[in-house]
């Protein structure tokens, strides 16, 4: 998805990009390489929007979690669970 994104991204914005990303995709990349391409998907401004789309949805989820009819156990175990697959640090 988030590939996907920036390379939808440069290919309206920037094609220099695009052709990095295109040209880099399935190859072996030296460190260097794998930094200038988060680089590059971050300045895109793919990160954020994948980053908003996560938010959007687990707001979503929980939204429906509350109203289900689950126990009440069950609705903070399933609320931790998701929580902690979709809060982390970079």
């Amino acid at each position: 998805m988030l590939f996907a994104e920036a390379l939808q991204r440069a290919d309206r914005t920037d094609p220099s990009a695009a052709v990095l990303l295109r040209e880099s995709i399935g190859t072996d990349l030296s460190e260097s390489e794998v930094a200038a391409l988060r680089s590059v998907i971050a300045d895109l401004g793919a990160v954020d929007d994948a980053e908003q789309r996560i938010a959007e949805l687990i707001d979503s989820a929980l939204t429906a979690l509350d109203a289900s009819t689950a126990t009440a156990e069950g609705k903070r175990l399933l609320r931790e669970m998701a929580i902690a697959v979709t809060r982390r640090d970079a």
